[in-house]
């Protein structure tokens, strides 16, 4: 007697239905990912960047003095690098009790590069759900991948590089505006505020004052349909 054969469309149902259920949680899988990816092994490897170091003691100076609007480095003021990732920084380090009047201190690593690695698994998940508004869930989900996987996103997100914070906050705040001009959503203009404020607070503030109308004027055009 021979075998009967499987119907021929038993693995296509099969493969569609792994496809739906992982659209279906399609939340929790980007989520899962960005965090194996961006968490696993943080604090594995030294700072070896010159940057990373460099960063860490300008914060462990403004926790010392006290002062978290001039930062410093020796004797100095330290302004060519933004204020925004020094205070997450700064935040890391309460939050690991990183004693700033000891030399080194156990979760270096973890302290220095954790806010930037959350604000890549940010940007991933913000991307995810965005798209998803824009378009539907699987372009959301295919683009989120992409994005995951990108060597030199995975890169940045994995150490302490203020690149990281303006480009995840300035695709936000381009996505929402891409999100407002397509249903002309009332009093968007507002929606843009956090993102908008957190991208240029990366840059400086004069970058902030120039942007933020430009923001405001697309909402409103996209609100009144001319857009």
């Amino acid at each position: 007697m021979t075998e009967s054969n499987p119907p021929a469309n038993t693995q296509s149902d099969y493969l569609s239905q792994i496809s739906q259920i992982m659209y279906q949680h399609a939340d929790i899988i980007i989520i899962l990912l960005s965090c194996i990816i961006f968490l696993l092994n943080l604090g594995g490897n030294g700072l070896w960047d010159p940057w990373e170091t460099h960063y860490a003691q300008v914060v462990r100076e403004m926790i010392i003095r006290d002062d978290y609007v001039h930062p410093h480095w020796e004797s100095s003021y330290f302004f060519s690098k933004p204020i925004l990732q020094f205070w997450y920084m700064a935040l890391s380090f309460q939050i690991f009790q990183v004693n700033p009047h000891i030399g080194s201190f156990e979760f270096a690593e973890w302290a220095v590069r954790l806010p930037f690695a959350l604000t890549a698994i940010i940007g991933v998940y913000g991307s995810f759900v965005l798209l998803k508004k824009i378009f539907d869930v699987s372009i959301a989900f295919a683009s989120s991948v992409i994005l995951l996987t990108s060597p030199q996103f995975i890169y940045l997100g994995k150490q302490a590089m203020p690149d990281i914070l303006f480009g995840v906050y300035t695709a936000l705040a381009i996505l929402i505006v891409i999100l407002l001009i397509k249903y002309h959503i009332e009093n968007s203009e507002y929606l843009l505020t956090i993102p908008s404020l957190l991208s240029k607070t990366t840059t400086s503030i004069l970058v902030l004052a120039v942007s933020i109308p430009q923001y405001y004027i697309l909402a409103k055009a996209s609100e009144y349909g001319q857009i």
